[in-house]
């Protein structure tokens, strides 16, 4: 077919009119951009460089930098006219292009740096703000890391024009069609022999962070397996032309085979090593969803129009020389259905910005991107509405330098020195103060301390209801009954087995007077199972507490999202060899949602040379749809650190219930001897929380706690500060 050069105002709203009409499927017109070879700023005349849309220079017909003219895009609101063609708004005045009164908008906020700006911090914020009614999606540009992105509008019946200012622009085989789509024009594919396939540029080689999102109608049912034809492959960077291992690597593709051959995203770790996430529910025919594959370098994560569905671990993604496909997995297993709306990102784009390109309301939208170096960073945002009409900010400019000094202006909030490490400045702070954000300190409040000195005491330690601590504590003025935040639950949890024996005859806790750990009387808590119980795990002991932490509060003690406690304890374990091999010392549990962490002494032939030793674990009780789901999440092993028997030793856990990046990490000596990052909160059910600093179950054995304390983040002198 004989390629015609493209309009340049085949983005304005006129357009559509020609494409759009309801139900009707229009052939693919060819599109092709090109653009003379010029040199110098607003020089028309002679040979030079490639043109360019994305360089930040006017080296071409340009109206404004890298927009309006004959070749590149319209410009956005704000930007230079000559005309309103030269206008996405189309609209003209004075020179500038102003916002039409049809059509979406979408501009730039506070506190995004101004375009030019010179900074020397190593982060800037991006605030954006779009309106237009409901359907619009927004995606954000930054630092061009928007590679390859085909709307399908406008695009030939041999080419599919890349938007990105990549010119990665698809070859479209098979005599696939347009057909109404999510906004405007979308691809038809029939699942025989349609698809789009784009050569390999180096910019989509992607082994770091990328984000693949795309907005699917499949006109087939789901559940799609190897070898059944159509409705497999959505985009994939994998070619059945490639050679040798690298063929693939990563698929958005129907046949996860960790969950009924459901759509998913498969990342090729290694030439033998594949990792899969799932959408782990049917996806109806004739039904729009926003699909979106996001990998941080980290982890992976897979959304349905804006919710997380799964995610997984990645070691990292194999490099492929793979053409880019789409509507293929990459084997000829192609798609049937309608595609819209397809991006590829050399960047991890945040779960915010996720929601905001599934086609929401009008919204606003900060995003915060760190660890910048030296250098210019360039960015726009670009809005869509149900009509394929589009909106474009100006492309913006940020100048970073930083300081040769990288304390250079850092203050530690006046409570500490600033140091440099790994090139970048951190703060040693006071006692008493925190680094947060590795450049702030922020004070650490211990919330109680106890010896459980004179006038503590245990009230109902022989009955079936869990022994509360009551009194004064001398050290501090903490009154144990009524300064705990929360309530004493009294009967949660409590004779698990019915039918067990009562519980006075097998467990005990009170205060009592004993050597302390610089050989001293001091007065402990003691907690112990006093015989071997037959049923098991019927019956323990523990003091505990309900905690319903206020997540709107400024106050860390209120929120309860990062505690720190520290104890001196003594243990002796009586290892039966009918009973299970762990004992439980601290726990952390939400009953509404039916889950928890807990700090266990574990001692199984094999592990840690038989010695008994310390393991994190986290287990879920119920699935969603309440069914018994007893399952471990984590769990850490033998750290190479025996657990203390029979000695005093000093114990220290500290957690974070942080809704993104939470945390545990237990100490022992001053050693580090397991720890957890990476927890996601749960965050749904009854938000109540049974917080257990002591505990004793399955195990006969008995333990000793004094010097017990809580604060509210590690205090600096704590190696789990750091």
């Amino acid at each position: 077919m004989k390629m015609k050069k493209r309009d340049r105002h085949s983005r304005l709203g006129k357009r559509c009119h020609l494409l759009f009409q309801s139900g009707v499927m229009i052939p693919l017109l060819a599109v092709v951009v090109a653009g003379p070879h010029v040199a110098g700023c607003d020089d028309d005349s002679g040979d030079g460089p490639q043109a360019s849309c994305t360089d930040g220079t006017r080296n071409q017909d340009e109206t404004d930098i890298d927009c309006g003219g004959a070749v590149c895009a319209a410009c956005g609101d704000g930007q230079r006219c000559n005309d309103s063609t030269d206008c996405l708004s189309g609209l003209c005045e004075d020179g500038v292009c102003q916002h039409g009164t049809s059509g979406p908008y979408v501009a730039f906020v506070d506190p995004t740096e101004p375009d030019g700006a010179e900074v020397s911090k190593d982060w800037t914020d991006v605030a954006v703000e779009w309106s237009g009614g409901q359907g619009l999606s927004l995606v954000v540009d930054w630092k061009e890391t928007l590679v390859a992105h085909f709307d399908f509008e406008g695009a030939g019946g041999e080419t599919a024009s890349d938007l990105s200012g990549h010119s990665n622009d698809g070859v479209v085989e098979g005599g696939a069609s347009t057909v109404q789509g999510r906004f405007g024009a979308a691809l038809l594919l029939d699942g025989r022999d349609d698809r789009v396939v784009i050569s390999s540029g180096t910019d989509m080689v992607l082994t770091g962070p990328l984000t693949v999102e795309a907005w699917i109608r499949p006109d087939r049912a789901q559940e799609i397996c190897e070898g059944q034809g159509a409705n497999h492959g959505i985009i994939a960077k994998c070619d059945e032309q490639a050679q040798g291992t690298n063929r693939c690597s990563w698929q958005l593709r129907y046949g996860a085979p960790t969950d009924k051959c459901r759509l998913g995203f498969m990342i090729k770790e290694g030439p033998e090593t594949f990792r899969w996430i799932s959408v782990h529910q049917d996806l109806d025919p004739d039904m729009w969803y926003h699909v979106a594959a996001v990998y941080d370098g980290t982890t992976a994560k897979l959304y349905v129009d804006g919710s997380e569905m799964d995610r997984a671990t990645v070691a990292g993604i194999m490099p492929s020389q793979a053409r880019l496909m789409i509507g293929d997995a990459g084997y000829g297993d192609l798609f049937e259905g309608a595609l819209d709306e397809v991006r590829l990102h050399a960047r991890a784009l945040s779960t915010e910005e996720i929601s905001a390109s599934c086609g929401i309301a009008d919204g606003s939208l900060t995003r915060r991107f760190d660890g910048l170096v030296s250098g210019d960073y360039r960015y726009q945002a670009k809005v869509v509405d149900a009509q394929g009409r589009w909106a474009q900010t100006e492309r913006r400019m940020l100048h970073v330098e930083l300081s040769t000094d990288p304390c250079e202006g850092v203050t530690c909030s006046g409570h500490g020195t600033c140091r440099v490490e790994s090139g970048r400045p951190t703060c040693d702070c006071e006692e008493g103060y925190h680094v947060v954000g590795n450049i702030y300190c922020e004070q650490v409040r211990l919330l109680f301390r106890s010896v459980f000195g004179d006038g503590v005491t245990m009230e109902d330690a022989a009955q079936v209801q869990h022994p509360r601590i009551l009194g004064l504590d001398a050290v501090t003025g903490f009154r144990w009954e009524t300064d705990v935040p929360g309530s004493p639950a009294d009967n949660l949890f409590n004779n698990m087995n019915d039918s067990g024996p009562p519980y006075n005859l097998y467990a005990d806790e009170r205060i009592e007077s004993i050597p302390g750990p610089d050989g001293s009387d001091v007065r402990a808590l003691f907690m112990a199972f006093i015989g071997d119980d037959p049923s098991n795990g019927a019956h323990f002991t523990r003091s505990m507490y309900n905690f319903y932490p206020d997540r709107t509060s400024s106050e860390r003690f209120d929120r309860f999202l990062e505690m720190y406690v520290k104890a001196d304890a003594k243990m002796h374990m009586q290892w039966v060899q009918d009973q299970p091999q762990w004992r439980l010392m601290m726990e952390w549990v939400s009953y509404g949602v039916k889950w928890r962490w807990g700090l266990y002494v574990s001692k199984v032939p094999g592990v840690n040379g038989g010695q008994p030793y310390f393991r994190l674990q986290q287990e879920q009780f119920y699935d969603a749809q309440g069914n018994p789901d007893r399952r471990v999440v984590v769990n850490e092993e033998a750290m190479g650190v025996d657990v203390p028997l029979d000695e005093w030793f000093t114990l220290e856990v500290s957690w974070s219930d942080d809704v993104s990046d939470g945390w545990w990490k237990v100490a022992v000596d001053g050693v580090v001897v397991c720890q957890f990052s990476g927890q996601t909160a749960i965050t749904s059910g009854n938000p109540s929380y049974g917080y257990n600093p002591f505990k004793v179950y399955g195990v006969v054995g008995h333990t000793w706690y004094t010097n017990f304390e809580l604060w509210d983040r590690p205090p600096s002198s704590s190696i789990l500060a750091q």
